[in-house]
């Protein structure tokens, strides 16, 4: 995967649910990734049910549709946990779980896709800092 541009990542559920059509996601699986360096990478995930996750990331990567979301790591869903305010600025790496609309049979090159993304949008970034 050589270009990140090639990638579709909405900051607006609704308009991407009503190009597209698509459909809610599944999860498939999971990732360690730092919030704080997702927001840096693709900017403030949306918002999300408000309750058992406080956001969520949604990418087209080819024909399929991929979520990345926190579940059950905020004080929406428990008290003693960080605000969503908190969890999105953590340094550290987390678990976030990976949706899509490919279920458990190729749940292994979701993830990939996902992680291969974030590797170029990394490299892209950092090509721009060694520009600037």
């Amino acid at each position: 995967m050589n270009k990140v541009k090639q990638f579709k990542s909405w900051k607006a559920f609704d308009k991407a649910k009503e190009k597209d059509g698509i459909a809610y996601t599944a999860r498939v699986g999971h990732i360690e990734a730092s919030p704080a360096e997702l927001v840096r990478l693709f900017g403030k995930p949306l918002k999300s049910d408000g309750y058992k996750t406080s956001g969520e990331y949604l990418f087209k990567i080819h024909d399929r549709y991929i979520t990345l979301y926190d579940w059950k790591r905020t004080s929406l869903y428990d008290d003693s946990l960080p605000s969503p305010a908190d969890y999105w600025k953590n340094e550290e790496r987390v678990i976030l779980n990976v949706g899509s609309q490919h279920l458990e049979h190729d749940s292994g090159y979701t993830v990939y896709l996902l992680l291969d993304l974030i590797q170029a949008r990394r490299a892209e970034l950092k090509a721009k800092e060694n520009v600037a």
